[in-house]
């Protein structure tokens, strides 16, 4: 790395390249930074950021930045106006001759160099073949093959860290015609499918956007905005590079004081549950965990009907019995989001309008209003409705589930909680009519609702929630995932799902999973 060029608290630093118009969120403590005094606008004075203070977020507060003995307080409005980045690698020798420390974020570019080459190498199909090359073998004049040795080798050279059974997982995956090892176009799909938890991490940050908007192309579209691209100087593309570095130390050091807070409020829980546990107090068991109950790519192919039985021809007549007649619509559940409590034969008198929702069964737990009840004869006319020719039985079915029912309605396709789901299987109701409709209804709708362009829905997981083993680990078929057997809620809004995470009260695994909509996969929109 090059020495840092030393500069004293006090200099001139009109010579000195800078970068103006930075909010305070872009500078650092200790940081050596060109200032100017109110009381002398004309000269520019080389400082040192002293403090921070105040909400940063609200750019509501002040910097401090030391000139020699002098402290220069700025309010953080006006920091944009008097205070710059200076842009280079300095560090200074204060009035005692004492050289300041190099701060770490100029030295992280450089001693991460390698793995962004590493990186970016991984992306270039020519050096991936020199790789394969290198460590492929060839018996009897056959098709070159790189087999697991090779292959933990050539990882190793493309500086993905990886360890032996996974390498040997990677090859029984990819060796589709069982040869024994990987051919090239099998061995890019390897190296393509071991992303690191970070990489999974940092392709949902929206780094695209910021690198477009970091260069100096304004006012074109389509192909000529790429021609202007190919057409900028070098030193346009140093100013966009710093641009862009600027954006990303401000969204790194956003998305760290996020992810901190997360884990210091799942460490913080932890840590009092082991102090009650070792003073024999037992654990709150709301933060128990559990597996998700998940089914496999040949439990969708075998249909709804081999999970719940058929439904009753009648819908009509079978839904109203599953839910007035039928073994356990009078028990009584609560909902485990708002804490509502009810009953089947309740939640289809409110649905159907034949008694009105009392009061307090408008109200979560804590008292706010968390449910809207619509009519039928208020839905059916709707648009969507109409577009997607919903018959009454379905638009009852989608009212029902967006209550309080669509707990028992999971519970059922999940089998789990298993006692409950027992309980229900041995009284012989598993409202196969209801979930068929729904099933129905949600694929109409899904038909008819319109899609922004890449939208992208979350689910929070509620934070208690262990992934399948099948999410990480393939089948015979080189598939990970699972299939959800139940409906899932979801959201186009982030900041919601990780409400539902389990995140702000400190559960062990607080998880949000992101689905992209497509005109297959779209689901529909009931709000």
């Amino acid at each position: 790395m090059p020495q840092p060029i030393p500069i004293r608290l006090g200099d001139d630093a009109c010579s000195i390249p800078r970068k103006k118009g930075l909010s305070p969120e872009y500078f650092y403590l200790r940081e050596p930074v060109s200032v100017t005094k109110l009381s002398n606008c004309n000269r520019r004075y080389v400082g040192t950021v002293l403090s921070l203070t105040g909400d940063i977020a609200r750019n509501d507060g002040v910097m401090i930045v030391g000139i020699g003995s002098e402290e220069i307080h700025v309010p953080y409005t006006h920091v944009p106006f008097y205070i710059s980045k200076l842009i280079g690698n300095y560090c200074i020798l204060g009035a005692d001759v004492i050289r300041a420390e190099v701060p770490s974020a100029i030295a992280v570019p450089t001693v991460n160099a390698s793995a962004v080459h590493d990186y970016l190498n991984r992306q270039r199909h020519d050096f991936l073949r020199e790789v394969y090359d290198e460590f492929s073998e060839t018996h009897n004049r056959c098709q070159p093959l790189i087999k697991a040795k090779g292959l933990h080798d050539a990882f190793c050279k493309l500086g993905v860290p990886v360890s032996r059974e996974k390498v040997e997982e990677s090859v029984a995956i990819m060796d589709l015609d069982e040869k024994g090892g990987l051919d090239y176009e099998e061995f890019k799909q390897a190296v393509a499918q071991l992303p690191t938890q970070l990489e999974k991490w940092a392709s949902m940050l929206p780094l695209a956007g910021m690198l477009a908007s970091s260069l100096p192309i304004r006012g074109s579209e389509g192909d000529q905005a790429l021609r202007d691209f190919s057409r900028l100087r070098d030193e346009e593309i140093e100013t966009a590079a710093e641009a862009f570095k600027v954006g990303l130390r401000r969204l790194l050091l956003e998305e760290k004081a996020a992810m901190r807070l997360i884990f210091d409020n799942v460490d913080s829980k932890a840590s009092e549950a082991a102090k009650a546990s070792a003073k024999g107090v037992s654990a709150v068991s709301k933060f128990k965990t559990f597996k998700m109950s998940t089914g496999t790519v040949a439990d969708y192919h075998s249909g709804l009907s081999s999970r719940i039985g058929a439904p009753n021809p009648n819908f009509s007549k079978g839904i109203q019995d599953e839910h007035t007649a039928m073994w356990g619509c009078d028990a009584e559940f609560t909902t485990l989001n708002y804490g509502l409590r009810t009953t089947p034969r309740k939640e289809y008198a409110i649905s159907t309008a034949a008694r009105p929702c009392p009061a307090e069964d408008m109200l979560d737990r804590n008292g706010g209003r968390v449910r809207v009840i619509r009519r039928l004869d208020e839905l059916r006319p709707l648009k969507l409705s109409q577009e997607a020719s919903l018959t009454d039985d379905e638009i009852l079915a989608v009212v029902l589930y967006s209550g309080p029912m669509f707990q028992v309605y999971n519970t059922i396709l999940r089998q789990f909680p298993a006692e409950e789901f027992e309980r229900f299987r041995l009284g012989g109701n598993l409202f196969a009519t209801t979930i068929a409709v729904l099933q129905s209804a949600v694929a109409k709708l899904s038909r008819s609702v319109r899609l922004p362009p890449g939208l992208r829905l979350y689910r929070g997981l509620g934070g208690l929630a262990e992934l399948p083993d099948s999410f990480r680990r393939a089948d015979g078929r080189g598939c990970m995932g699972y299939m959800e057997w139940g409906f899932l809620s979801t959201t186009s809004r982030w900041e919601a799902a990780v409400e539902y995470s389990g995140a702000g009260e400190g559960k062990p695994l607080p998880m949000v999973i992101q689905t992209r909509a497509s005109s297959i996969d779209s689901g529909a929109c009931i709000k």
